[in-house]
């Protein structure tokens, strides 16, 4: 009877996790698309943080970064707000002007 119990448990859980990941997964991406969408060219960093929370990296201009990843002029910062539990990567990127200003935005999935 313990062995049953036990094995039921496992299964249940089991079932949970298949069933949390595809919910947690559509709550990083309505999350991400809801706050990106309300960033306008012109907002500041603050209201950008506001709208989005933290930000998962932060690139500045110099940076050693790969180039689709490096923040060029008249970008100073480039924020990434990135879906960690998708299986393909998914990003929203903000770029910051020397104001502290958005003068772009980009939304990026790869498979």
């Amino acid at each position: 009877m313990n062995g049953a119990r036990a094995a039921r448990a496992v299964c249940w859980t089991i079932v949970g996790l298949l069933v949390a990941w595809p919910v947690s997964c559509s709550w990083f991406v309505l999350r991400g698309d809801h706050g990106f969408a309300k960033v306008a060219t012109g907002d500041t960093k603050t209201v950008v943080l506001g709208k989005m929370g933290i930000a998962h990296e932060r690139r500045t201009a110099g940076d050693a970064s790969p180039p689709w990843e490096a923040c060029h002029p008249p970008c100073v910062e480039r924020l990434w707000f990135r879906n960690p539990v998708s299986i393909v990567e998914e990003s929203w990127v903000v770029d910051i002007d020397a104001d502290g200003k958005v003068i772009d935005k980009t939304h990026i999935t790869s498979p």
